[in-house]
């Protein structure tokens, strides 16, 4: 599948909590932002999820995790720790 096909259907909710945790994984901005967004809506939680975002909250480099102005995608893993 097409990542950003896959983003797509992460966004519909088409995609299952397990499916969700493991797109946590990809290497792809749209698919890791979408997944970490389905989750928190889900509001999934364990271990898991967890080293995940914890991982995830390093990618803070502007050339590579840009999102939107500065904001990178590590920045937007921290309110995820919040709930």
């Amino acid at each position: 599948m097409k990542l950003l096909t896959l983003s797509k259907e992460i966004r519909e909710g088409k995609i299952g909590d397990d499916q969700l945790v493991e797109c946590l994984d990809i290497q792809h901005n749209q698919v890791q932002l979408n997944a970490m967004s389905q989750i928190a809506k889900k509001k999934l939680c364990n271990e898991k999820i967890i080293e995940k975002l914890r991982h995830i909250s390093q990618f803070r480099d502007p050339k590579v995790n840009k999102l939107f102005g500065i904001d990178t995608l590590g920045h937007l893993v921290l309110p995820y720790f919040e709930y």
